[in-house]
């Protein structure tokens, strides 16, 4: 009772627990899932319609401006 309170069993001895923690580790890095490719230039509208990222949904507008309006309200 010197302060540090152990989440460890007193029964189980630490290095075993470190083995059983490293052991679940390694096996959760090999049997890792694929990571699902999935294409960020298409996208799928709310009725199913797939459109481009890479152009413009509403072909009449214009684009928006990169720069402040000179003129003053």
């Amino acid at each position: 009772m010197d302060g540090e309170e152990s989440s460890t069993s007193p029964l189980v001895p630490l290095n075993v627990q470190n083995r059983v923690q490293v052991d679940n580790a390694l096996r959760a890095i090999h049997q890792k899932k694929p990571v699902p490719e999935i294409d960020f230039t298409l996208h799928t509208m709310e009725d199913g319609t797939q459109v481009s990222t890479m152009e413009r949904v509403c072909k009449g507008e214009r684009a928006p401006s990169g720069h402040q309006s000179s003129r003053h309200s």
